[in-house]
């Protein structure tokens, strides 16, 4: 236990040089669309994990990478994920360290976290083929990790990894800028390094993953203490993906070469053989085909076929093997097997709430925030263990 104390502080500061680097070396907007040949190869970062989300109703993955060269991200997508031999196309480079990614189907809404620039960047009706900028972007945030959405109640939940705390925001199809949140969920319930989000509306549930497991608030009485998923104590918990149609939670477990599989009463660990280092960071499902894809830090992509058993039985493995990988060379644009992008779509977006001073040089204003939720600047955080 100690020594997985000790390597969790140290990659945390590590990673907290990192990020601050990437924020004294870049300004200006921050997002480069990628129109040229992309000739560097992406390469594993020890300290910033590969980011997953699932496109179900297109079937392709997007992915947040280290970014080629010094500093920055990619964000990266893969039209047919689960073919052999399939390579991504980079859609663009993130000017900071991208700490977390989410999609919605349903509405085409892409939501990219910034851990530099301390903010939410949100792509409505994201289109793969458009090179623009962000619709939104949301700010007041210490360490924005994870992003979760609930359709029903139109309400988007932000975690931000430092003092620990879960942000709910009203209106989730019109929330931008320094809005403040309606309510905050914070140390009073225990987060600790919140990370990955999920609602899932048929439990009535929100997961949350943690340093020390998961937790489960009640979608309709936020204010109700959660309560722990039955993980061993200690577990640390990251990516989380939902199959909808089964109401299973993956959760991945980096630290025991694990995913964990909970079915609303009972939780099953499944332990990845010969893999190497923390691994997986990030889960995602594509529940049409029952496969699951998975990350860490080296640059490639595990996939897990059958994911939730044979059908009619469920999952009964608690060993496996992953099923293939996906390496992270990049597709230039124009080449046969990618299509050249499409010109930028004209972007007019929202002029900013005045703010009663102006923002510091580097980052987003963090004055009257309206809630116990008080941002602090330059704060040590644990983010990536």
């Amino acid at each position: 236990m100690k020594n997985r104390v000790y390597a969790t502080m140290i990659i945390s500061i590590v990673f907290l040089f990192e990020a601050v680097g990437v924020s004294a070396k870049t300004q200006g907007f921050n997002v480069h669309p990628i129109n040229a040949p992309f000739i560097q190869p992406i390469q594993g970062s020890p300290f910033q994990p590969i980011l997953l989300a699932f496109d179900g109703r297109r079937g392709q993955l997007i992915a947040a990478t280290p970014g080629a060269g010094k500093g920055g991200s990619s964000i990266l997508l893969f039209r047919q994920p689960g073919n052999p031999g399939v390579s991504p196309e980079s859609i663009f480079n993130l000017s900071g360290v991208a700490s977390g990614l989410s999609y919605d189907a349903e509405g085409r809404m892409l939501f990219v976290s910034n851990a530099t620039k301390r903010e939410v960047m949100i792509f409505d009706r994201f289109d793969a083929r458009d090179s623009g900028a962000p619709t939104r972007t949301l700010h007041r945030f210490n360490f924005p990790t994870g992003v979760g959405f609930d359709r029903a109640s139109k309400r988007l939940f932000v975690a931000d990894a430092h003092p620990g705390a879960v942000l709910v925001f009203e209106g989730l199809d019109r929330v931008q800028g320094g809005q403040g949140p309606s309510r905050t969920l914070g140390g009073e319930t225990g987060l600790n390094g919140p990370f990955a989000i999920v609602a899932d509306r048929s439990s009535g549930r929100l997961y949350v993953s943690n340093f020390d497991g998961v937790f489960a608030f009640r979608l309709d009485d936020l204010s109700a203490p959660p309560t722990r998923l039955p993980l061993a104590p200690g577990t640390l918990a990251r990516g989380l993906a939902l199959d909808p149609k089964t109401g299973r939670l993956y959760i991945a477990a980096p630290m025991r070469k694990s995913y964990f599989i909970y079915d609303g009463e009972g939780m099953k660990e499944v332990k990845l053989q010969a893999v190497q280092g923390a691994f997986p960071f990030s889960i995602s499902l594509d529940e049409k085909n029952d496969r699951l894809y998975l990350a860490g830090t080296e640059p490639r992509i595990g996939i897990i076929e059958q994911a939730g058993g044979p059908p009619g039985e469920g999952p009964s493995e608690t060993n496996r093997m992953i099923d293939r990988w996906i390496p992270l060379s990049i597709v230039p644009p124009g080449s046969p097997d990618r299509p050249s992008p499409s010109p930028p779509r004209p972007f007019h977006p929202t002029p900013p709430r005045p703010s009663p001073r102006p923002s510091p040089p580097d980052g987003p204003s963090m004055i009257n925030f309206p809630t116990n939720h008080s941002p602090q600047k330059n704060t040590p955080l644990a983010l990536f263990p």
